[in-house]
């Protein structure tokens, strides 16, 4: 019976490695979606590094700007100062006039150059911002779907062990309970259910036949309500040997007649 029926705590044990290692392996899982998600983060760029390019260019833009309006006005100091210098003899005031407001209509336009070109790349500075804004918010939407997605997905693949779990539990308690009703039909206390008694000796051990009890020997019988102890009166007889059955006659056949039989 120990050899065709396995150990209910090795069993038990079996059972309670297959929670350890499932429970492990969701873990791992969980570690390894963690890790995805860190990773996915890392991936995404920062916003100073996505601007500082931008702002840099504009930087240099108007560095650039504002050393081309000097430069400008100082041809043009350049040019009017060689003008006054040709004319230095003479009394050109209305010309003067004239280049005196044509310096200050190149400077008001200069001044409006500037602004425009200000105003455009403040324009496309916030074009650029608003698209990565967006973008960041597409990306984020993005990534939280795909999250959601990989939660339901655990949930489920968490559902299907836990059911698995059961399924194997239930299957292994019903193998246990068939292994015990196994048990019990092949354990002596049935027989002696039926009627039986086991006869030990006072050592405990059992007595198989008659011959091995002597007179005066102390003797404990077993029934299926309990034990009673007992004691020899007298020597054991052998029991008397079981009857043959008859072995029928085979009817001979007779000579001369041939057997259906032979080849």
């Amino acid at each position: 019976a120990e050899m065709a029926v396995p150990v209910r705590s090795e069993l038990i044990a079996e059972v309670s490695d297959f929670a350890r290692r499932s429970f492990a392996c969701w873990l791992q899982r969980m570690e390894r979606r963690r890790a995805e998600l860190r990773a996915l983060a890392r991936t995404l760029p920062a916003a100073d590094r996505v601007l500082g390019e931008r702002r840099q260019r504009v930087d240099l833009a108007a560095g650039r700007l504002l050393r081309s309006l000097r430069a400008n006005a100082q041809l043009h100091r350049a040019a009017f100062a060689k003008a006054q210098t040709r004319l230095a003899g003479q009394a050109p005031r209305a010309r003067l006039s004239r280049l005196g407001e044509h310096v200050t209509g190149l400077h008001e336009r200069a001044a409006r150059a500037r602004r425009v070109m200000e105003s455009r790349r403040q324009e496309r500075f916030a074009a650029v911002a608003n698209r990565l804004v967006s973008g960041l918010r597409a990306n984020r939407a993005a990534h939280v779907a795909r999250l959601g997605r990989e939660r339901e997905l655990l949930a489920n693949l968490g559902a299907r062990a836990e059911r698995a779990f059961d399924t194997l539990v239930d299957r292994r308690y019903a193998a246990l309970d068939r292994a015990s009703d196994l048990l019990s039909a092949f354990s002596y206390h049935g027989v002696l259910a039926r009627g039986f008694a086991l006869v030990r000796g006072a050592g405990g051990e059992p007595v198989r036949s008659a011959t091995a009890v002597t007179p005066g020997a102390h003797l404990d019988i077993e029934f299926a309500d309990g034990r009673v102890p007992a004691m020899a009166t007298g020597s054991g007889m052998a029991a008397p040997p079981p009857l043959r059955p008859r072995r029928r006659r085979t009817r001979q056949p007779a000579p001369g007649q041939g057997s259906l039989f032979d080849s």
